[in-house]
């Protein structure tokens, strides 16, 4: 659920802000403290067998305090600016 945070690095009530991509994926862990781990599935053209082969990729994000997700969860991301070693994402919200 989206309420008032005062959170700096949210995107919607704070400073942060957003640019480039947009992706949409599955929650993996809430472990880490304002952190959650995305994993996403994409599709990727193999020209040697001429169809398509899925593949996944983990994505580390930074969650802000209005948003409250579970394990299981779709989220959508959007690119920012690198907030930690491999934190580079934040959520926007659920789908």
């Amino acid at each position: 659920m989206m309420t008032e945070c005062n959170d700096i690095r949210c995107p919607v009530h704070g400073t942060l802000s957003t640019y480039g991509l947009e992706v949409s994926g599955t929650v993996v862990s809430t472990k880490a403290r304002r952190t959650v781990v995305v994993e996403r599935e994409y599709a990727v053209y193999n020209k040697k067998y001429e169809r398509y082969a899925k593949k996944r990729s983990k994505l580390h994000a930074h969650l802000p305090e209005c948003i409250s997700v579970q394990p299981g969860d779709k989220v959508r991301l959007k690119q920012c600016r690198r907030l930690s070693k491999t934190k580079h994402w934040v959520v926007l919200g659920k789908y």
